[in-house]
């Protein structure tokens, strides 16, 4: 909660600020946000960037493509990971798939460099990007990446990305038109007291 109250506290004096939104720096930063330690810019925009999200993609991208650019200067791996699937969030809910898929993979192979394996984190980028291209009509590759996703999800015992990925991959079988398919992985996933 302290979190949230900080960011929005942030997010007031960023708007407030005389500088405005339309005078960036040479580094492509704001300049109201230059009063702020470099910890506090990269997350006050992370918390804008989840503020916007969903009602306004296109703003919460604006924030998330600068936490990036922050991310990449400092070449952290672990702020590259969150910072690109922010921006692939934004993408994803601007109906952006393709661009999305770009972020999604960035974020991915960041956290691959981290943990040098595949994570919970991977497997669900993996579903991310199965996603994108199940909307784009790319059944085929989503298929194939919710499959990969799952197989990490049931070695990490998962459960519950298990049952989200089996109720996505019986909406992909669906979208092809295999009914059966889909109906099976139905009747798998339902509670077993029913």
């Amino acid at each position: 909660m302290q979190d949230l109250t900080r960011g929005l506290f942030l997010s007031v004096l960023f708007f407030c600020s005389a500088n405005g939104l339309s005078q960036n720096t040479e580094s492509g930063i704001p300049s109201s946000f230059q009063h702020l330690n470099p910890d506090d810019r990269y997350d006050t925009l992370i918390s804008l960037s989840k503020l916007f999200s969903f009602d306004n993609p296109d703003t919460a991208l604006f924030f998330a493509e600068i936490a990036f650019f922050i991310a990449s200067e400092k070449e952290n791996d672990f702020l590259i990971a969150d910072a690109a699937y922010f921006v692939a969030e934004a993408y994803t809910n601007g109906s952006k798939f393709r661009e999305a898929i770009d972020y999604y993979r960035i974020s991915a192979e960041a956290e691959y460099r981290i943990k040098n394996d595949s994570t919970g984190f991977f497997a669900e980028r993996l579903s991310d990007i199965a996603y994108c291209y199940q909307e784009l009509g790319i059944y085929e590759k989503s298929l194939e990446l919710y499959q990969h996703s799952l197989k990490l999800q049931l070695r990490f015992n998962n459960m519950e990305e298990v049952a989200t990925i089996l109720s996505n991959i019986g909406s992909n079988l669906f979208l092809q038109g295999d009914y059966e398919g889909s109906l099976i992985l139905l009747l798998y996933k339902m509670p077993r007291k029913l």
